[in-house]
């Protein structure tokens, strides 16, 4: 299978599909030693470590819990002490790569490119123990295997089986009593509830579930204040704890759930008592449904015993800042739905399949190899991308910030499609012998009811409705532009517009701004002036003028000068001006323009937006620019070679003088004077780049007025600044916060 990749790869570096320099001298041996050092190695110890397991096991939930665990202990590679020896960080990996990456950690990039990695040293070490394991193992294994071997039975606390005699009386006959039957809605309620009782039962007492348990808890306890940047450890606060509890979810928890719904659905077949369970008097919809909801009581159950152990965590480590209702909120309320759909999907496809692994390819292809497709694709309409919508963060600055109406719209469409999934399963719930897909059909069609007919029409009308929502917000109100279409974008903006840059142009001298912030509408009003200056050799006798497209009302104008729109661009936000007199060496003239901005549609991550608190927004995202600028080109050389681009200049001449003309920053202002008044909101504060002159407030606005001389470059906050007190090791501390990104300051006292 790996062999594909391989001759992919020769291929690849030998029929010069990209352009030279790419690639260097060819060589056979350096494609092949990654077979010989890694592959082969470690597909021996992971295969012999997986047969063992399942041999003695005889259950395949043992091979996937130890997968899991082994991915959980290799992605936390700090969990060793930090004054641990070189040798033994090089030993313990049993992939190799932490002792090539200590091999290699002095390495120059010459040497990346022409060197191969040698078989000496730790590396060589490495492989030689971890052969000599996976050796160990094979004949452990081979020694001890038999074909009549039954699953081994794992009692966690070795309860005494208690033998019961059986009595050689003999009972007298009795007349039993007249029973009625009784099937009706709330019998069958109970049997949910009672069976949802016996499914979560016997998934929590399952070994592997508590080894799931143990092994994230062993890593908290262990790895639990590294959370910092660059090494450095971080306070345990309640939205870095959260952030790793979302993580397991995403990356463990799931994966969890999808092999346990196989092994839930399929149990009674494995167990040979599927014809009995079938003949009982209960409702498909009742097995069905209480498999779902012991689903869902594991994973409540696995949650809530990992926030107990972060708060636990936190009061060990003295900070006692804890913020209960934020976990319940997030963990219990919003990640809720997310598991909801996920149970139901796959407990679904299991019921409808009629093998347990064809179900698991297709969870999995539908949850991680489907998005890789479409991204390949270019599809990204998140109305394909099941469970969309997931984007749901804490933050202590902005809460769960303004994604409810997105959240909660992708989450009914979901369910609404899940619906229609849970009702066809419980059709064709497998009951009895016949296990062909028509015979089940059969039996679905004539189990149809108008209560089944009612759901698929109440499900599908969501599924529209939602759906239409969702599309409205994000295609029509909204402006979405795949990947590709913003390479196309950008490489007509370079053909059109790149000229401009060769061509006399001002410079901004002076910025006056005043910006209106909104909150309750989350919109803003910018009103600004730029003053230009020609401070080149030639006239100037036009203007570029580039705006963000998502910005209305906009109207320029220019003192003492007409200007005459030659170009509009409105799909790369550029026009283009006439002067009616050029500016001469030395003149300069006031170019004004305004505008507003306001969310469109969901109004996730658009530039400029306002936010309920913390609103960042620097002078890049709000303001135009005046000339072109070669920082909106495309800087991949295979991009620019794909649409027929020259290649952009890899070095610059130090002696030629043009280049010493733009700075840094922005190529269409150098030191510029600077004055901004911002107002926002009375409860909060607003802030700006600059040194204060005058902080006042009006009834209902703070009003923030800053000056400064400074490059082109600014920025402005509304947020609400507090002083929080907290308490560490019983040391008091003052945390101030004016936005978690920018400033934080740790005063002790």
């Amino acid at each position: 299978m790996l062999s594909g990749s391989l001759l992919a790869c020769i291929l690849m570096g030998n029929l010069h599909i990209y352009p030279s320099g790419k690639f260097g001298s060819y060589g056979l041996w350096n494609y092949f030693q990654g077979f010989v050092y890694f592959i082969i190695p470690n597909t021996l110890f992971v295969g012999v470590l997986f047969f063992s397991i399942v041999t003695y096991s005889r259950n395949m939930i043992a091979a996937y819990v130890t997968a899991l665990i082994l991915i959980m202990l290799l992605n936390n590679k700090r969990l060793m002490p930090d004054e641990v020896s070189t040798l033994v960080m090089a030993l313990k990996d049993p992939y190799g790569n932490d002792a090539v990456s200590e091999m290699m950690k002095y390495w120059k990039p010459e040497d990346f490119n022409r060197l191969a990695i040698p078989f000496t040293g730790y590396f060589l070490y490495n492989r030689i123990l971890w052969m000599l394991i996976s050796g160990l193992l094979f004949l452990l294994a081979y020694s001890r295997f038999s074909f009549q071997q039954f699953a081994s039975t794992f009692n966690l606390f070795n309860r005494k089986k208690i033998h019961t005699e059986q009595s050689n009386e003999t009972t007298s006959v009795m007349r039993l009593p007249v029973v009625t039957s009784i099937f009706d809605i709330g019998l069958s309620i109970k049997q949910w509830i009672s069976l949802t009782k016996l499914e979560l039962k016997s998934l929590i007492k399952n070994p592997y579930f508590i080894a799931i348990l143990v092994v994230p808890t062993i890593i908290i306890l262990i790895d639990g204040d590294r959370f910092g940047s660059f090494g450095m450890r971080a306070l345990p606060t309640t939205f870095r704890m959260l952030d790793t509890v979302l993580a397991f979810t995403k990356n463990y928890a799931d994966i969890v759930l999808v092999f346990f719904s196989g092994a839930l659905v399929w149990r009674e077949r494995s167990s040979k008592v599927d014809e009995i369970v079938s003949t009982m008097p209960t409702k498909s919809w009742v097995l069905l449904f209480s498999k779902v909801a012991s689903l869902i009581g594991m994973y409540t159950i696995m949650i809530g015993y990992f926030v107990l152990v972060f708060i636990c965590f936190q009061l060990a480590k003295g900070f006692t800042d804890i913020q209960p209702f934020v976990y319940i909120q997030a963990l219990f309320g919003y990640n809720l739905f997310n598991v909801l759909i996920l149970v139901c999907f796959t407990v679904s496809i299991q019921g409808l399949v009629n093998n347990r692994y064809v179900g698991y390819l297709i969870c999995l292809t539908v949850m991680l190899l489907l998005p890789l497709l479409y991204k390949e694709l270019g599809i990204y309409s998140r109305l394909v991308w099941f469970n969309s919508g997931q984007n749901i963060s804490y933050s202590d600055m902005n809460g769960f910030g303004n994604r409810f109406h997105y959240f909660i719209s992708h989450k009914f469409y979901w369910l609404s499609f899940v619906c229609m999934l849970l009702i066809t399963s419980t059709l064709m719930w497998y009951r009895g012998k016949e296990q062909n897909f028509k015979s089940r059909f059969l039996f679905a069609k004539s189990s149809f009811r108008k209560i089944h007919l009612l759901g698929y029409a109440m499900s599908f009308t969501f599924l529209i409705i939602s759906g239409s929502y969702i599309y409205y917000n994000t295609r029509v109100l909204d402006k979405f532009y795949t990947d590709k279409e913003i390479d196309l974008q950008t490489v007509a903006l370079e053909k059109n517009y790149r000229k401009y840059n060769s061509l006399p142009k001002l410079k901004i001298v002076e910025v006056n701004i005043q910006l209106d912030i909104y909150l309750d509408a989350r919109t803003l009003t910018a009103n600004v002036y730029y003053w230009l200056k020609n401070k080149g050799t030639r006239k100037v006798d036009s203007l570029l003028f580039k705006y963000n497209t998502d910005f209305d009302n906009l109207k320029i104008e220019a003192s003492n000068n007409s200007l005459v729109e030659i170009s509009n661009d409105d799909f790369n936000g550029i026009k283009i001006f006439k002067f009616a007199k050029p500016i001469n060496c030395g003149d300069s003239l006031q170019l004004k323009f305004s505008y507003t901005n306001s969310v469109k549609g969901f109004g996730l991550d658009a530039i400029g937006n306002v936010v309920g608190n913390g609103t960042y927004l620097s002078s890049k995202d709000l303001f135009p620019n005046i000339s072109y600028d070669e920082n909106w080109e495309i800087a991949d050389s295979i991009k620019r070679a794909k649409f027929g681009l020259l290649p952009k200049r890899g070095n610059f001449n130090l002696e030629d003088s043009t280049i010493r003309t733009v700075n840094y920053v922005s190529p269409d202002a150098d030191w510029i004077r600077y004055e901004s008044t911002v107002s926002t909101s009375s409860d909060q504060t607003a802030i700006s780049s600059g040194n204060l002159v005058k902080n006042g407030q009006k009834t209902i606005a703070i009003i923030f007025i800053t000056k400064w001389t400074r490059l082109h470059y600014y920025i402005r906050v509304s947020n609400q600044l507090g002083m929080k007190p907290l308490s560490q090791n019983g040391k008091a501390l003052i945390l101030k916060f004016i936005m978690t990104n920018i400033i934080l300051t740790i005063l002790s006292r």
